[in-house]
């Protein structure tokens, strides 16, 4: 992926990035063509390996308006874990002094990740939308980190091919989209 600096020179994204460069580049170039699931993700086994660690139960595949109703039912001591994995990253690239490059990935996947929203189906794309970029958010600071034991990888290809995991809800993983 490559990008247009404020003085006309390209710039490699991954490059610019640096370490856990190529992960970003690779989910922000899923966000910029709006690719589509392939028919060989197995989103069985991503959903699955939750940020929060693996969990098991039947993985339902459901509309946009089923995945906003069972948000209502996340269990939310997994809700917690995720939210405290989630912001790691930032003091270890902060620690790095890598706040820029988070910075600048953090912007590059808002914008491409961010999309005219529906109002026609009552607020419901606002919703899945925000919760995507919530993942999307933690899943690029894990990707910059380079740890081979990314808790967001999962989830992150599952969002960067614009489906919603949820997380569990009454012993089901529930995804949307």
């Amino acid at each position: 992926m490559v990008t247009v600096a404020d003085d006309g020179r390209r710039v490699d994204v991954a490059a610019a990035l640096g370490t856990g460069g190529a992960r970003v580049a690779e989910l922000l170039a899923r966000l910029a063509t709006a690719a589509p699931p392939p028919p060989t993700l197995d989103v069985t086994a991503l959903a699955r390996s939750t940020p929060a660690g693996p969990v098991d139960g039947e993985v339902v595949r459901v509309s946009l308006a089923e995945a906003v109703e069972a948000t209502a039912d996340v269990d939310p001591r997994w809700l917690a874990a995720v939210d405290e994995r989630r912001s790691s990253p930032r003091h270890v690239l902060a620690a790095a002094g890598r706040d820029t490059d988070l910075e600048a990935a953090l912007h590059l996947a808002m914008l491409l990740a961010t999309a005219p929203v529906d109002e026609s189906d009552g607020g419901m794309s606002r919703v899945a939308s925000g919760a995507r970029l919530w993942l999307l958010g933690g899943a690029i600071a894990w990707a910059l980190t380079g740890d081979a034991a990314d808790p967001f990888a999962s989830w992150a290809d599952l969002v960067s091919f614009g489906l919603w995991p949820v997380g569990p809800v009454a012993g089901r993983l529930v995804v949307g989209g």
